[in-house]
């Protein structure tokens, strides 16, 4: 019986090295995975049609490094289809997703695993800060957004891991070290935490379950979101099973002239991010997620339950307060309603007709309060604004966005 335990190894984590011409950075993300304390990865390197020398450079490196599987794509078809490539052609019950222009440290990968295996919560993805950089240089070690959350105490809970080195060190052979305060360090994203309050890494920082990936790449028709993918996918992940928070900076995001979402690094108090992008791609991520979600509704019911499905599209009906207008695009307070309705048939014939019942009544209860909410919250806008009183305005911005 001793000799069982053995046989089972460490789970596979891939990395799938996204890249649309980044030839000049893409070797040092290679060299980043292949670097890894952790023993048990593989790597594969998505190019979505580059235009530059970046082709040639990853036949290079294939040539060089056996082990690397390519998945290139033909036509440019964007970056959340890079996803969808890369995990199609992975075998890993872990994915990461790195951006060929950042670069892990040695231990990113060995440390979300660590995570991952010893928490209480079997969460959808681990989100670890970040070192930024410009040129060859190390900037700043702190992501503003995550630290905010971070030192407010949010997610804090005690015993939420119970590390696998010391509760079953059979099946975790590495030395972990690094790791003494670990337990310190993590904090967890509940399922519905507020979809406009972004707290993880961009891409490259975050190590995803297997399982939670399918349900949102699991269709072609992801391919509508061109950009900003880790607004859907950490969003969406988030909302399948929460997070958790890793306050330990584990790979380096490089700032350069062909950013697509940030221009500097941080300096408190000024985005390094592009705004008006930002929030293009929070309307187009928040849309496909309920695309996503009311399509799957009926295989998601039989897995999660009616009651947890429902309490999915009631946080994603309270995000519409604070999704972005777009012009020529629905209107996100009722777009999760007509969604239902369009897959109603379906669901309907799963879950029945009662249930579906239910379903557009708490749907239904979530949109009245939340008209109800927004009316209060004017009148306190209005006023404040007419009495010049900062408090009563903030009273108002509160209620909006809660």
């Amino acid at each position: 019986m001793e000799e069982k335990v053995s046989r089972f190894g460490l789970p596979l984590v891939s990395v799938v090295i996204t890249n649309y011409n980044y030839g000049r950075f893409v070797e040092d993300a290679v060299v980043s995975v292949l670097a890894q304390t952790y023993p048990n990865v593989e790597c594969i390197i998505v190019d979505d049609a580059s235009t530059d020398d970046s082709r040639s450079i990853i036949e290079a490196l294939a040539r060089r490094e056996p082990g690397l599987k390519l998945s290139p794509h033909e036509t440019n078809r964007g970056q959340t289809m890079a996803f969808r490539t890369g995990l199609l052609a992975s075998r890993g019950e872990y994915i990461v997703f790195l951006d060929a222009d950042d670069y892990l440290l040695p231990r990113f990968i060995e440390t979300h695993v660590f995570v991952h295996l010893s928490s209480r919560i079997a969460v959808a993805f681990t989100s670890s800060d970040m070192a930024q950089t410009k040129g060859s240089r190390i900037v700043t070690t702190a992501w503003e957004r995550m630290n905010h959350y971070v030192l407010s105490g949010q997610g804090r809970r005690s015993d939420l891991l119970r590390r696998i080195d010391i509760c079953a060190a059979d099946v975790w052979p590495l030395k972990s070290e690094g790791l003494q305060e670990i337990e310190s360090r993590v904090h967890f994203v509940d399922t519905t935490h507020e979809w406009e309050d972004w707290v993880y890494a961009p891409t490259s920082g975050n190590c995803f379950r297997r399982d939670a990936l399918d349900i949102l790449l699991g269709a072609d028709d992801v391919e509508e979101l061109k950009f900003y993918a880790d607004s859907y996918v950490n969003k969406g992940a988030c909302l399948i099973s929460g997070a958790l928070l890793i306050d330990l900076p584990l790979f380096l995001y490089r700032f350069h002239d062909r950013n697509g979402a940030g221009h500097h690094p941080e300096l408190y108090g000024f985005s390094g991010v592009n705004l008006g992008k930002a929030a293009q791609a929070d309307h187009v991520a928040w849309r496909k997620l309920v695309d996503r979600l009311t399509a799957e509704g009926a295989s998601l019911v039989l897995k999660i339950g009616l009651q947890r499905y429902a309490a999915m599209l009631v946080t994603l009906q309270r995000a519409s307060a604070m999704v972005p207008r777009l012009d020529g695009a629905p209107d996100p307070e009722k777009y999760v309603a007509a969604k239902l309705d369009e897959c109603a048939a379906a669901l309907g014939q799963k879950i029945g007709k009662g249930d579906l019942r239910l379903l557009r009544r708490k749907l239904s209860t979530a949109r009245r309060r939340q008209g109800a909410k927004r009316r209060v919250a004017e009148f306190f806008l209005t006023l404040g604004r007419a009495l010049d009183a900062p408090r009563i305005s903030a009273l108002g911005e509160r209620l909006w966005g809660s």
